[in-house]
């Protein structure tokens, strides 16, 4: 018995210092299958427990250098992580659904949108806060805002100045699996109009810009 008691234990050190020592490499795993279409990690290193990356989202450079620090959580089963450097909150991966839950998130970066090659939209600092947001296989809800200061839209080789934008999303009262996001601006020397519908698998909506004295021009995807 004394020998058994002693393997087991033994076994369970073990086990413990592979959990440990986990690289963060592992955390993909506990990302939704679809997540990758928004959400790329790059350069992952340290663990899963305390590490580093690059994290970018899809079409919207630069890419912004993150930390974590983690600790399990047994209910729901998965890893709740508070996030530092250039991005400030919190995530929890649920390992029993594949949901990825924020809460808190906060950054402020330069942007810039592009089409192809060309740069259709810019602006030297956006802040990001976003209050909560749960992305899944079949959920994408978002409550938070983004305000863009000195935006410019490159229609032809001109570059049209936008002012502040807004971008302000809440949960969708007509799809429980989505959210929807309303686009205005202030200042510039055009108007800016848009209403996007937020959804696990595609962006859809539209957007209409009025430069100064011009023709009002209708975008939609």
């Amino acid at each position: 018995m004394k020998r058994l008691l002693t393997i087991l234990a033994s076994v369970l050190i073990a086990l413990s210092v592979l959990v440990w020592r986990m690289p963060a490499s592992v955390l993909r795993l506990f990302m939704p299958p679809d997540a990758a279409r928004v959400v790329q990690l790059h350069r992952i290193d340290g663990t899963v427990w305390r590490g580093s990356a690059l994290l970018s989202l899809t079409g919207v450079p630069p890419s912004l250098p993150v930390t974590w620090s983690c600790r399990p959580q047994w209910w729901p089963l998965g890893v709740r992580c508070e996030l530092g450097d250039a991005v400030a909150g919190s995530v929890v991966l649920n390992a029993v659904t594949s949901e990825v839950v924020a809460e808190r998130l906060s950054t402020t970066l330069p942007l810039r949108v592009a089409a192809g090659a060309q740069v259709v939209a810019q602006s030297p600092r956006v802040v990001a806060d976003v209050v909560a947001a749960t992305l899944a296989r079949d959920r994408l809800v978002v409550k938070g805002n983004l305000r863009g200061q000195d935006a410019a839209y490159r229609l032809g080789n001109t570059d049209i100045a936008l002012g502040e934008v807004s971008l302000d999303c809440a949960p969708s009262t007509t799809a429980a699996d989505g959210s929807v996001c309303t686009l205005a601006n202030r200042g510039g020397s055009a108007r800016i109009d848009g209403r996007l519908q937020l959804a696990p698998r595609a962006v859809t909506g539209s957007v209409e810009l009025t430069p100064a004295g011009g023709v009002t021009q209708r975008f939609g995807f």
